[in-house]
C-alpha cells in the first residue's frame, strides 16, 4: 500500500511550503518520506490532501528545518471527526494564521487552540461541528477574523464569543442556524462585518445587534424571515450596508425598520416578495447613495419613502407590479444617477 503513497513538497519563494499527499488516507507514515528535507525559515505552511499527523505539526516542521513559521492550513479532505487534539499545535506559539478547512472535524477540544494564543486569524470553514463549545475561543483573544461558513452549525450559544473584544470579521453563512438568541454576538464590541447569509433562520431576537456597536455591514440573504423585529437594527449606529434578499416571499417590513441610521449608505431589499414598504422605512438615514428593492411584488411606491435623500445616487425599482408613481416621489433625489424601473406595469410617467 505504502508503494501507491506520493507526497510532494514545494517551495515558494523561500516564504511558502505546500506539502500534498496522493493516495495517503490514513496513517501518518507518509511524513516519514519528506523527514529530513532543509526547507529552511518561511512563514506559510500548508498541508493539503494529507492524512492529520499523529505527533504535532512542530514535529514535522523541526524535521523540515521550518523556523519562523506564522501561517498553517490543514486541510485534508478526509472525515477527520474528533481526531484533532489540542497537542497538534504544542510549540507553534508564532502562528497567527491557522487554517482548518474542509476536514470533516465533528468535535473541537474546549483546549484546541491553548497553544496557540497569538491567533489573528480562524478559518473551520467546511467542517460538520453542530455547535462550537463554550471556552473554546476564550484561547484566542486576539482574534480579529473568524470564519465558520458552511460548518453545519445549527446553533449560536449566547456566550461563545464573549472573549473576542478584537474581532472584526464574522462570518456563518451557509449553516443551519434557524434561531439567533439574545445575547448571542454580546461583547464583539469592535465587529465591523456579520455575515449570516444561507442558514435558513426564521427567528432574530429584536436585541441581537444591540452589542455591535461598530458593525458596518451585516448579510442576511437566504434566510426564511417572513419578518424582522422592528428595533432589530435601532442600535446599530455605525451600519453602511445591509443585504436582506432572497428571504420568504411576502416579507413584512416593519415601519422605521431603517430609520435614523446616519451612517447607512447601502440597501439590498431584492427578491422578497415584498407587497409593500413604509413610507418611513428609511426616514432620517439621509446618506443612502444606493438602495434596491427589485422583483419584488411592490404595486406602489409611498409618496414620502424617498424624502430627503439628497445623497441617493442609484435606485433600483425594477421588476415588480408598479402601476403608477406618485408626483414628486423623486423630486428630492439631487444626485441620483441610476435609476431602474424596467419590467414594471407603469402606464403613465408623471410630470
Amino acid at each position: 500500500m505504502q508503494d501507491e503513497w506520493q507526497i510532494s513538497v514545494e517551495v515558494f519563494c523561500r516564504e511558502k511550503v505546500s506539502i500534498q499527499c496522493n493516495g495517503a488516507r490514513n496513517g501518518s507514515a507518509i511524513y516519514d518520506l519528506i523527514s529530513g528535507i532543509e526547507v529552511g525559515p518561511v512563514h506559510t505552511l500548508s498541508i493539503q490532501y494529507c492524512p492529520l499527523p499523529a505527533s504535532p505539526f512542530s514535529i514535522l516542521t523541526t524535521s523540515l528545518s521550518i523556523s519562523d513559521l506564522r501561517n498553517l492550513t490543514f486541510e485534508s479532505y478526509l472525515i477527520l471527526t474528533d481526531s484533532l487534539q489540542s497537542n497538534h499545535f504544542e510549540d507553534l506559539t508564532n502562528v497567527t494564521r491557522l487554517r482548518l478547512p474542509n476536514n470533516g472535524f465533528t468535535t473541537l477540544p474546549p483546549d484546541l487552540l491553548k497553544p496557540i494564543p497569538n491567533l489573528v486569524s480562524l478559518e473551520l470553514r467546511g467542517n460538520v461541528l453542530n455547535n462550537i463549545p463554550q471556552g473554546f475561543l476564550s484561547y484566542a483573544p486576539e482574534l480579529i477574523f473568524l470564519e465558520l461558513g458552511s460548518s453545519k452549525l445549527t446553533q449560536i450559544e449566547p456566550g461563545v464569543f464573549d472573549n473576542l473584544p478584537n474581532l472584526k470579521i464574522l462570518n456563518l453563512w451557509s449553516n443551519n442556524i434557524k434561531s439567533i438568541l439574545n445575547g448571542s454576538f454580546r461583547n464583539l464590541i469592535s465587529l465591523e462585518s456579520l455575515d449570516l447569509q444561507g442558514n435558513g433562520i426564521v427567528d432574530i431576537s429584536s436585541e441581537a445587534f444591540d452589542d455591535l456597536k461598530n458593525v458596518e455591514t451585516i448579510s442576511l440573504n437566504r434566510n426564511k424571515f417572513k419578518t424582522v423585529p422592528g428595533s432589530l437594527f435601532a442600535k446599530s449606529s455605525r451600519l453602511k450596508s445591509l443585504k436582506l434578499c432572497d428571504n420568504e416571499k411576502g416579507l413584512i417590513l416593519p415601519s422605521r425598520l431603517l430609520s435614523n441610521l446616519e451612517n447607512l449608505k447601502e440597501v439590498y431589499l431584492m427578491r422578497n416578495g415584498i407587497e409593500n414598504v413604509p413610507d418611513d422605512l428609511f426616514e432620517g438615514s439621509t446618506s443612502l447613495t444606493n438602495v434596491s428593492l427589485s422583483d419584488n411584488y411592490l404595486e406602489k411606491v409611498p409618496p414620502s419613502l424617498f424624502s430627503k435623500q439628497r445623497n441617493l445616487k442609484k435606485l433600483d425599482l425594477s421588476k415588480n407590479r408598479i402601476e403608477s408613481v406618485p408626483d414628486g416621489v423623486f423630486e428630492e433625489l439631487k444626485n441620483l444617477e441610476i435609476l431602474k424601473m424596467d419590467s414594471n406595469q407603469i402606464s403613465q410617467i408623471p410630470r
